[in-house]
């Protein structure tokens, strides 16, 4: 049986690739004390190299779907909200074969699999729209995995299909609209811009799970400076 882990405290488990480790810390201060933010373990391991997923880096839709497969039914931790955050890995081309790292089919399929774990445990879960990159920066600098913008059109689709009903944070459409100086390289934000998801993804949490701490109501703190030990791109 899962247990609450603290009194007070509401506890989100949140599975995502580099995008999520990168807005994190900013999730973690806009959630406040009320909250309670878990992460795979291994961010020194995952910040090594965030292009190939290890440690608090979640990858695929297949590794997440086989980290929560151990995760949920073998912990007394049990979150209030588990926040997916994944799709980036899951749609990498062969730029020989063409083939994506996971084809879209067994995308759709991944995520009705995770979707399914966190509902057979009777949890919540919040589902985060995959983001964008800069496709011709991207597949010049990364000649063996390209990405394409028609692919992550196609995975988003499929990922609302099987997550029909959850509540759904948009956040391709938010970073999207923060203007056109948003990439630090090919894929990842620049600080500012994880921030500002931070604060969308809290605003989110808050609106399904309300902590007593801080309510629904009460305004969220300005964007704060960047932080030393905040993970770099």
């Amino acid at each position: 049986m899962l247990v609450n882990c603290a009194v007070n405290r509401t506890h989100i488990l949140l599975l995502g690739d580099s995008i999520a480790i990168h807005y994190a810390p900013w999730l973690r201060d806009y959630l406040g004390s009320g909250y309670q933010l878990e992460m795979k373990s291994g961010m020194v391991e995952a910040l090594a190299d965030l292009d190939h997923p290890q440690g608090m880096n979640c990858g695929n839709s297949a590794m997440v779907r086989e980290y929560l497969a151990q995760r949920l039914p073998n912990s007394l931790v049990r979150p209030d909200l588990v926040v997916i955050n994944f799709g980036l890995h899951d749609m990498k081309s062969d730029p020989v074969t063409e083939q994506n790292e996971i084809s879209l089919g067994q995308y759709k399929a991944n995520c009705q699999s995770v979707r399914n774990q966190i509902e057979q445990q009777d949890l919540k879960g919040l589902w985060v729209r995959t983001t964008g990159f800069d496709e011709k920066r991207h597949n010049q600098m990364s000649p063996k995995k390209y990405r394409f913008s028609r692919d992550l059109a196609a995975y988003n689709q499929v990922a609302d299909e099987a997550m029909a009903g959850w509540p759904v944070a948009d956040l391709y459409d938010f970073t999207l609209r923060q203007g056109n100086d948003l990439y630090c390289d090919h894929v990842h934000f620049k600080e500012p811009i994880r921030a500002l998801q931070g604060k969308f993804l809290a605003h989110h949490i808050r609106e399904i799970l309300p902590s007593p701490v801080l309510p629904l109501g009460a305004t969220f703190p300005e964007v704060p400076p960047a932080k030393s030990d905040r993970p770099a791109a």
